[in-house]
C-alpha cells in the first residue's frame, strides 16, 4: 500500500482510507482497518461509517478524535489514519 498524509477529513470522503483504532482511551489493544470512508452520523458529526471495500467483511462505525467532542462509548477511537494513494501487487 502506498499511503499519504491525510487532508481535511471532509475531504476524504469516499476515499480508501487505512485506519488504526482502539475501543476506548484507555485500551490497550489495536485494530487496523483498510475500508472506504462513508457519511457522517446524522447528529454526531465526530462519528464515521467505514464502509467495506472488497467483497467480504462488514463495515465499521468509527469516531474521529474533535477538539470539545465528548467520545461515544462503544465507538472505537480513530489514533490514526492515512489516506490510500495506490497498491503495488507482486
Amino acid at each position: 500500500m502506498l499511503l499519504g498524509q491525510p487532508s481535511d477529513l471532509s475531504a476524504l470522503h469516499g476515499r480508501i482510507l487505512a485506519v488504526v483504532t482502539q475501543a476506548d482511551s484507555f485500551s490497550t489493544d489495536y485494530f487496523a482497518y483498510l475500508k472506504r470512508l462513508g457519511k457522517a452520523v446524522p447528529g454526531a458529526s465526530s462519528v464515521f461509517y467505514l464502509e467495506n471495500v472488497g467483497q467480504s467483511g462488514e463495515g465499521e462505525y468509527v469516531q474521529f478524535p474533535s477538539e470539545g467532542a465528548t467520545p461515544i462509548a462503544g465507538v472505537p477511537i480513530v489514533t490514526r489514519y492515512w489516506k490510500v494513494l495506490g497498491s503495488i501487487f507482486d
